[in-house]
C-alpha cells in the first residue's frame, strides 16, 4: 500500500475579519510555539478590541443622527411658537430642551472623535504586531 499526501499551505490575511477568525480557530486547536501563540493571541485580542470600538462608534453615530433630527424638530417648533405672542412658557421649555439635546450632541461628537483617534492608534498597533509575526524558525547555528 502506498500512501501519498500533499502539504497544505494556506495564506491568511490578518487584516481581515475572516483571517483573524481563522487565526482564532488556529489558536484554540493547534499546538503552536508558545512565543508564536502569545503573539497571535495579542493580534486576536487587539482585533476584538477594534471591532468593539467600531461598534461603539457606529452606535454613537446613530445616536448623533437622532439628536440632530430632534434638534431640527425642536427648532421648527420654536420658530412656530415665536409667531404666537401669547405662548412664552412652552417656548422657553422647548428652548431649554433643545439646549440639553445640543449638549448631548456635542458630548457625543467629542466622544466619537476620541474613539476614532483610539481606533487609528489601535489599527497602527495591530499592523505593527502583524508585521513582526513570522512562522519560520531561524537557524541560530553558524
Amino acid at each position: 500500500m502506498i500512501e501519498e499526501w500533499t502539504p497544505l499551505a494556506r495564506t491568511i490575511d490578518l487584516h481581515t475579519d475572516a483571517g483573524v477568525q481563522a487565526i482564532g480557530l488556529c489558536i484554540k486547536t493547534a499546538h503552536l510555539d508558545p512565543s508564536l501563540q502569545s503573539k497571535l493571541d495579542d493580534v486576536f485580542r487587539m482585533h476584538r478590541e477594534i471591532a468593539d470600538l467600531q461598534d461603539r462608534a457606529a452606535t454613537l453615530e446613530s445616536q448623533m443622527g437622532v439628536y440632530r433630527t430632534r434638534v431640527d424638530e425642536l427648532h421648527a417648533q420654536l420658530v412656530t411658537l415665536r409667531k404666537v405672542v401669547s405662548v412664552q412658557q412652552p417656548g422657553r421649555n422647548l428652548a431649554q430642551k433643545m439646549g440639553e439635546i445640543s449638549n448631548r450632541l456635542q458630548a457625543a461628537t467629542v466622544e466619537l472623535s476620541d474613539l476614532k483617534g483610539t481606533l487609528t492608534t489601535r489599527r497602527i498597533a495591530i499592523q505593527d504586531r502583524v508585521a513582526e509575526l513570522t512562522l519560520e524558525t531561524r537557524d541560530r547555528t553558524p
